[in-house]
């Protein structure tokens, strides 16, 4: 009886056994590593009805986009690629590599290294400040984001705490939109219509006008490149649907600013332009509510500030005062608070933001950079009418300067790889106006666009 029980008992544990390598092995079948990567190529026409200005850079372009995301399972470990490229009418490639990271997953930690998107507030994101991540700035319209290059580590404390560290020792300034600098012929000028180029020209005494002979005196790869940047983020979460952080950041800004002295020359009938960029530090510091009660919403209220940091040695006098250019570099504290919601359903998508700049600003100068939005609302509809047709549109108001941005199109998808879509991009501003948009309000498009999805 002994014997037959015990023989019975192995037979029993011989059966989990197998069970278990079974189920074992299923799983690794199973498990396989998630590959998932989209190239696909654009070309669109701005002048669809030959009623747009004749704007270098903003005729028609093509774009060439790749993404890729993998996951190995088990493993635990992840890796995102997102690359852009842009060649427009004036035989200009642009490019931008948004994300190009490598995670690892665990229990309770994360850590990231690469470039890494930090989404720390959501105002960066939906204005296209550039304040924390760099911008993509193909066009203004969508000025998308770039990650910034370091490390990146979470760590879940406990079910209601988590803390994030980002950290560099490198940093890559925003490449876009670009200026071309032609040190023989002294000019500055852009195959972007994006761009803000100065004058070619000044006027003197206001009665006669001279040529401008630019010499920029760009600083070296190093001094930019090796600039280090550190941050800290706190999350709680009382509930989990309810989220409350605060935030640290110190880095270099995302844009070199310039410095200048100007020098009439009378023997050469010309005004000479020394130009410095300069590298500026800033501080930021914030905090942001997000409630998602479900899958479809997500509604937040931010507010960050960013802290310029010591102003460079002043070397920006007007030597002769009779040039009629005073450039001077002048930075000051911005402080921000949006709100809003965003809601994605089965076939609809869409949201509403609000942003009020609460710092105060004065251009004092023509190198004083405008702050894009001041006191401005967004409305954001997209509805896929069905598998074919979807409309859409974005609107961007400021009821402090007036400027206006409306966005609206119609994409038509007869397969899995192709469509075709038409729409207007269109920048309204005021007859005499003095906010940010001004310069650009000849950027318009009516325009046509074919996508193939490889």
């Amino acid at each position: 009886m002994l014997e037959g029980g015990v023989i019975k008992l192995a037979v029993q544990d011989l059966g989990k056994v197998h069970l278990l390598f079974t189920l074992i092995f299923s799983t690794s079948l199973l498990a396989r590593p998630v590959k998932r990567h989209t190239t696909n190529f654009a070309f669109r026409h701005n002048d669809s009805l030959g009623q747009i200005g004749e704007i270098d850079g903003n005729k028609w372009w093509a774009d060439l986009n790749y993404s890729y995301y993998y996951r190995q399972p088990f493993v635990d470990r992840e890796a995102k690629v997102e690359i852009e490229t842009r060649y427009n009418d004036a035989n200009f490639l642009q490019y931008s590599v948004k994300e190009l990271s490598m995670t690892h997953l665990w229990n309770q930690a994360e850590l990231s290294y690469g470039r890494i998107m930090i989404d720390w507030v959501e105002i960066d994101k939906v204005w296209g400040l550039g304040k924390i991540n760099n911008r993509v700035n193909f066009d203004f319209f969508r000025p998308g984001q770039e990650g910034l290059v370091g490390l990146r580590y979470k760590y879940q404390i406990s079910k209601n705490f988590m803390i994030d560290f980002y950290g560099s020792p490198i940093f890559v300034p925003e490449l876009n939109p670009p200026l071309n600098i032609d040190s023989d012929k002294g000019t500055i000028t852009s195959k972007s219509p994006w761009a803000q180029v100065p004058d070619a020209t000044a006027d003197i005494n206001g009665t006669s006008s001279v040529n401008l002979f630019y010499d920029v005196n760009m600083p070296d790869t190093a001094d930019i490149v090796f600039n280090e940047s550190y941050g800290i983020n706190f999350r709680y979460s009382p509930k989990e649907d309810l989220h409350i952080t605060s935030f640290f950041l110190r880095k270099p800004e995302n844009k070199l600013s310039n410095s200048a002295t100007v020098e009439y020359v009378p023997a050469a009938d010309r005004a000479e332009v020394n130009v410095n960029p300069q590298l500026f530090y800033h501080t930021l510091y914030g905090a942001q509510i997000t409630w998602e009660p479900n899958r479809s919403w997500k509604l937040y209220a931010s507010y960050y500030t960013s802290i310029p940091g010591d102003k460079p040695a002043d070397d920006t006098t007007i030597i002769n005062n009779d040039i009629g250019v005073g450039i001077a570099i002048e930075k000051f504290q911005e402080r921000y608070f949006g709100t809003g919601f965003h809601y994605t359903g089965e076939n609809m998508r869409g949201g509403f933001s609000f942003l009020n700049r609460v710092s105060d600003f004065e251009k004092s100068s023509i190198l004083t950079q405008i702050p894009r939005w001041s006191q401005a609302v967004n409305a954001v509809f997209e509805y896929v009418y069905s598998q074919t047709i979807q409309v859409s549109f974005d609107l961007k108001y400021d009821t402090l300067t007036f400027d206006r941005l409306y966005s609206f199109s119609v994409v038509y998808k007869p397969d899995y790889q192709w469509d075709f879509e038409i729409g207007a991009d269109i920048i309204g501003t005021p007859d005499i106006g003095d906010g940010y948009w001004v310069v650009f309000r000849d950027n318009d498009s009516l325009f046509a666009q074919m996508r193939y999805l490889f």
